[in-house]
């Protein structure tokens, strides 16, 4: 998410990350705005995952160059002059070029991404392929090729027929953009609508938060809030059932539970929860709900 000339601009992985964790969109919103200063604790987890999947990516360009393919570079430069390289992206897919590595592509609305190739099929059409490291396909992955195809259609005049995952397995996932084309735009609508305006969120523990640069900002939230996603083991239903029943921080857990014996009441399952270790305080045990 950038600001440029007065005005926020977005790419694909902005999408994800809002569907990954909706704080972390309001949070890079206030960054590009300058209304709070970028991370800059650097996260060895997010570097050691980013160096291993460029690593997965230039292999998969070894071998296309191996097969004899022509391969076309596209760089911003140290200008980021993203207009210019989504012209010489539009070029080399009209040249016809084998394989455009890292092509630009911006849309009239001012969204943009860099899409790790874009592949020349049999009938002349592009589409396109990214590189991870996972097994399997995600969500995320899904959803920053819808915007890749949407791109690609809008460039060539056809719709691509496929949209690819080359898995860190060496296989290959392939999806039609048509099947995931109405819950892409949908989620981009809502998207949009969110990140239009400051809100109010509040972090919560998520599987991003291991690749995510703002991961101490929030930690520090919890530990000053005494928050409850601190317990280790702490599923989102339980969290939310702990402060339906008036337990939101650590410190009131303990006092929670002795009111409840007071009154007769059995939250009836006795199953011990601790802090997570990355509170250096000492470990403390309530009763879940």
């Amino acid at each position: 998410m950038q600001l440029r000339n007065g005005r926020l601009t977005f790419s694909p992985s902005d999408l994800t990350g809002y569907l990954a964790c909706p704080h972390l969109t309001q949070l890079e919103r206030r960054v590009a705005l300058g209304a709070l200063p970028g991370p800059e604790t650097e996260n060895p987890d997010a570097e050691l995952v980013k160096r291993k999947g460029e690593e997965h990516e230039r292999a998969y360009l070894d071998r296309l160059r191996a097969e004899g393919r022509t391969v076309q570079e596209i760089t911003l430069g140290p200008e980021l002059d993203w207009e210019r390289a989504a012209r010489e992206t539009e070029e080399a897919i009209r040249a016809q070029t084998d394989v455009v590595y890292q092509g630009v592509l911006l849309d009239p609305d001012g969204w943009r991404g860099i899409a790790d190739f874009l592949e020349r099929q049999d009938d002349g059409s592009y589409e396109a392929v990214d590189t991870k490291l996972a097994r399997h396909a995600k969500p995320a992955h899904v959803l920053q090729l819808c915007f890749y195809s949407e791109q690609l259609g809008r460039i060539q005049g056809t719709p691509p027929a496929r949209m690819h995952v080359e898995l860190g397995s060496g296989e290959r996932e392939s999806h039609r953009p048509e099947d995931f084309g109405a819950y892409y735009r949908r989620l981009r609508a809502r998207f949009l609508a969110f990140a239009s305006e400051d809100r109010p969120t509040k972090p919560y523990p998520v599987s991003f938060c291991e690749r995510c640069d703002f991961i101490a900002l929030c930690q520090q939230e919890w530990e000053d809030g005494d928050h409850l996603s601190q317990v280790a083991g702490l599923r989102r239903t339980q969290f939310e059932k702990l402060r339906a029943a008036g337990v939101s921080t650590l410190g009131r857990a303990p006092a929670q539970r002795a009111r409840d014996r007071r009154a007769g009441i059995s939250r009836g399952h006795p199953v011990g929860v601790r802090r997570s270790p990355r509170s250096a305080r000492t470990a403390g045990f309530a009763r879940s709900i």
